[in-house]
């Protein structure tokens, strides 16, 4: 009964047994931290994903925009229940065909539908809304407006409404 006691209050070892309960304490912080700067770096690259497919967009409506100031004249007429469609750019992905394209160069060069470094695929598309004379202009003024909407990477859509004034019947 006195090997039990003395065994018992013995001393030797408990170190060791201590420093392996640290390490194995400091492993699992360890672990746990790792685990953690993974989740935020994908975090991170989620928001970086988000941001540059939110700012093709935003510079595809833009675009769509110049391409409407650069116009010379009015719009072409659009017949009631036609295609309002005056501009198509790029490829909208998916099952569906793009809508009715005016323009050929869409279709003469189909590798033309990714914009700057990042080879993100976007499209913009400037539909007719409405045309009408403008307050306190006289009849030669009318103001048209149109819709542009920009996609990227199918992730980010943007829609704007934009007017522009032309001089008629000059």
């Amino acid at each position: 009964m006195t090997n039990t006691v003395s065994i018992l209050k013995n001393d030797r070892g408990s170190t060791i047994i201590v420093a392996v309960l640290i390490l194995v304490f400091l492993t699992i912080i360890g672990i746990s931290a790792i685990n953690t700067s993974t989740f935020e770096m994908q975090i991170v690259g989620n928001e970086h994903r988000y941001q540059i497919d939110f700012y093709v967009a935003d510079s595809g409506w833009k675009e769509g925009a110049m391409w409407l100031e650069s116009l010379a004249g009015p719009p072409p007429e659009v017949n009631p229940g036609s295609d309002s469609i005056v501009r198509n750019w790029g490829d909208r992905g998916g099952d569906d065909p793009p809508p009715t394209l005016q323009d050929t160069d869409v279709l003469a060069n189909p590798d033309n539908n990714t914009l700057s470094q990042y080879g993100i695929p976007y499209w913009y598309q400037v539909e007719y809304e409405e045309d009408g004379a403008v307050a306190g202009s006289g009849k030669g003024l009318r103001e048209f407006v149109y819709r542009i909407a920009s996609n990227a990477n199918q992730t980010q859509e943007i829609e704007v409404i934009v007017a522009k004034q032309y001089k008629v019947g000059y």
